[in-house]
């Protein structure tokens, strides 16, 4: 749906819906009516009901739209049309796509018997009259649709041997598939709605399943009365296929449009989108979130140029054990980051001190000057000494 809608091609996503539609629709019925003829929802029934009686024509409907679209493509017609032809034609589709199968639940009303039936195994269904008048409102209409759609398939093969080389011509810069995927599947419909509406049709015709309309009150007397029908009652072959008939449509759909290209590529895309969206949940779930990259600036440490850099990382400061006999040279954050002159002022005299003491005064105060001289490697992208050597020698005086 999302492609063609993208191509807009409405012929075609006015069949998705229905086809859809009718899917989802059968699908909840014979869940809930497995088995059983139990009236469990019946404001479900009324809708279902109506739904039924629309797709019966809808489908139908949305094959001569694609016919239609045919026609015009393969005449040339479509590449002349201005803005407001194309609106109008948007509205034609519409019409005969979405007002037929509303038109169809309007007449409906005039054979109904009753709210709705209940098949066993099938569902919610239409109570329809047996007389020769419902035969007019319901089951002639998709074979009416069938024949229009036929006079269109006709019309695109006169045009199409008629105009050859111009018909030719015209798929060569075009998606020819695409259009060989479309008539093929018309033409699939126009031979099953036309078979099984005359099949329905002959069988309703006969003596035993034919009478005459009542009236209006005598229709709409048992309107509360449910009809039910038990599975030996209703299964026969022409059910069946009534049954299948929407299942088939979709299957045949997907075997057409499901494998093309642009399928292909919107479920990798799909497939895609799902998998990142689970990757990031299990990531959420397990409370591992990714870890950000740590970034390290370096920063100097006064005005002039021959100062060294000072390094800030977003890890906290680890600290070692040579850490415990040497001052604190821990490196500050990015913000307030002072240079080594500010954090261990020098006297007047040039000397480096300690709070109160001078260089001399604190080393002699740790017993460090006869202590062989510790090289401290430190690396950019730590805070923390990472090691150290010893080297022959004493520190030397300040």
């Amino acid at each position: 749906m999302p492609f063609q809608f993208k191509m807009k091609n409405t012929p075609t996503c006015i069949y998705i819906f229905w086809l859809a539609l009718a899917s989802s629709n059968q699908f909840i019925n014979a869940i809930i009516w497995n088995g059983n003829t139990v009236d469990l929802a019946p404001v479900f029934c009324d809708i279902s009901s109506r739904i039924i009686i629309a797709v019966n024509i809808a489908i139908p409907a949305a094959s001569l739209c694609m016919m239609r679209h045919l026609y015009n493509v393969l005449s040339l017609r479509a590449m002349q049309w201005s803005a407001a032809q194309k609106r109008r034609e948007l509205y034609i589709n519409l019409a005969i796509g979405l007002g037929i199968p509303i038109l169809s639940i309007l007449s409906y009303y005039m054979v109904q018997t009753s709210r709705y039936a209940i098949f066993e195994d099938i569902g919610c269904d239409s109570a329809t009259s047996k007389a020769a008048l419902s035969i007019l409102f319901q089951t002639s209409w998709p074979l009416f649709v069938g024949v229009v759609t036929s006079v269109y398939c006709v019309l695109i093969l006169h045009h199409s041997a008629k105009n050859y080389a111009e018909v030719r011509l015209y798929l060569k810069t075009a998606d020819t598939k695409q259009y060989i995927r479309l008539a093929i599947l018309a033409l699939i419909n126009i031979i099953a709605t036309i078979s099984l509406s005359l099949w329905i049709i002959i069988v309703e015709v006969q003596p035993e399943n034919l009478g005459p309309w009542l009236g209006w009150a005598a229709e709409h007397a048992d309107w509360d009365d449910i009809f039910v029908v038990t599975y030996e009652e209703w299964n026969s072959c022409l059910s069946q296929a009534s049954r299948w008939f929407t299942p088939m449509c979709a299957f045949i759909f997907f075997a057409f449009f499901g494998f093309s290209n642009e399928m292909w590529a919107g479920y990798g895309r799909s497939f895609h989108a799902a998998s990142s969206k689970i990757h990031s949940w299990a990531s959420w779930v397990r409370g591992t979130p990714k870890r950000a990259e740590q970034s390290v600036l370096p920063i100097q440490s006064g005005k002039g140029p021959s100062d060294l850099p000072m390094y800030h990382t977003s890890q906290s400061t680890r600290h070692s054990l040579a850490s415990a006999f040497l001052p604190d040279f821990s490196f500050a954050p990015f913000d307030s980051a002072i240079s080594l002159e500010e954090k261990y002022p020098t006297s007047s005299a040039g000397t480096l001190s300690v709070g109160s003491l001078s260089w001399d005064e604190y080393l002699a105060d740790r017993d460090l000057l006869s202590r062989p001289a510790t090289t401290y490697h430190f690396s950019p992208l730590d805070d923390s000494m990472q090691s150290f050597s010893y080297t022959q020698g004493q520190i030397p005086q300040i």
